[in-house]
């Protein structure tokens, strides 16, 4: 949930609902509730009630999380709890900042290699502070830029559920994506590189987001390649 003040950028139609009784959240607890089949944390603070997305960053529960908080979208209406929002933050409850770039140079574009949480946050700052080159991202995976720390935390979540931003929101950016692809060659002097797939790219300027690997310590069965044997731990592609 955003604030009364955020709530005012979309123009979506308000939600004012009735999602319990106050008696049900005492003084310094908290509940769950469920809003247009959306989880809601209702959060009694000392007598002042919060409302906020129910979920966290790893989409899971925040009814027995530990909160920092300033959103009051809900109130005490003679016992009922009452919630105030829009259609538009109950469809997404985390929210999405959005440029205002519209058209795009015809330089070279800016290529970004990798497309792990750097580079996502990257191409999407670029974006917000008005960059207007054009941006190529080179990935050798499938998919489009995933939260990769949830498939250790909630391997079962489907695909689409830990991507950072939907095909839409690239779409919308004009950032263009190419997945199952490898940088075999980087040309410096001449602002080139050339991928497995045989194409070649220029670029303006190239941004390597390269992500790391963990050091290897010197121990029995260090050689052993758990990436091979625990797939669902390091690829999308097993959750």
């Amino acid at each position: 949930m955003s604030s009364a003040a955020e709530a005012g950028y979309d123009s979506s139609p308000a939600v004012t609902q009735t999602i319990g009784k106050a008696a049900e959240v005492p003084p310094g607890t908290k509940k769950i509730f469920i809003v247009k089949d959306k989880p809601i944390l209702v959060i009694n603070d000392n007598g002042t009630l919060y409302a906020t997305s129910g979920l966290c960053s790893f989409r899971d529960s925040l009814e027995n999380g530990k909160l920092d908080f300033n959103d009051r979208d809900v109130k005490d209406n003679d016992g009922d709890l009452v919630i105030n929002t829009t259609e538009m933050q109950l469809a997404n409850l985390r929210r999405v900042r959005r440029s205002h770039v519209t058209e795009l140079d015809k330089t070279a574009p800016i290529v970004v290699v990798g497309a792990g949480m750097s580079a996502a946050t990257f191409v999407e700052q670029a974006r917000l502070t008005g960059c207007t080159t054009p941006i190529t991202m080179i990935t050798q995976e499938d998919f489009l830029p995933y939260d990769r720390a949830q498939l250790s935390k909630i391997p079962a979540t489907p695909g689409k559920e830990i991507e950072l931003r939907d095909g839409d929101y690239y779409k919308e950016n004009q950032i263009n994506i190419l997945t199952n692809a490898h940088v075999n060659y980087i040309d410096v002097n001449r602002h080139s590189l050339a991928l497995s797939t045989g194409k070649r790219l220029r670029f303006s300027k190239l941004v390597l987001a390269l992500g790391a690997e963990p050091k290897k310590l010197d121990i029995p069965g260090a050689d052993l390649k758990l990436h091979e044997r625990c797939p669902a731990l390091t690829s999308k592609k097993h959750s």
